[in-house]
């Protein structure tokens, strides 16, 4: 079985030889990662970054699986990127040769940038003096 890289936007596919590749259903999956949706605690302590994440796709184009190859450094905003792959984002299924629709894999970038209008992050209080 051969496979090969392919690089959409910023999704990098691993497809094999013989096996059309799953695209992401609406073509703009990073709606479902806009401000209005960020993590309150990472929007709380000023946290942004960029999350890899690999996805699994079943044969019917849902997302099955979600490994975070590459954390952003925030627990929240490695959890919500999963967490949104796995409830928000549709794919159409890869097939094979003979066009059956077959289990594949997706590897999906998201960057998460703090909102213009977010608070200043969270800081330590110091402690009163004794």
């Amino acid at each position: 079985m051969k496979r090969h890289l392919s690089l959409i936007g910023n999704a990098i596919l691993l497809c094999v030889t013989g096996v059309t590749c799953a695209h992401a259903e609406d073509k703009k999956p990073g709606r479902y990662y806009g401000p209005e949706g960020y993590p309150a605690e990472a929007l709380r302590l000023g946290q942004q970054g960029r999350v890899v994440m690999h996805l699994i796709i079943s044969t019917e184009g849902a997302v099955t699986g979600c490994a975070v190859t590459t954390s952003s450094g925030s627990p929240s905003l490695d959890a919500d990127a999963c967490e949104k792959a796995l409830t928000k984002v549709h794919f159409k299924p890869a097939k094979n040769d003979a066009g059956q629709p077959v289990q594949s894999s997706y590897d999906l970038s998201m960057r998460y940038v703090l909102p213009n209008d977010s608070p200043p992050p969270a800081t330590a209080t110091p402690a009163p003096a004794p």
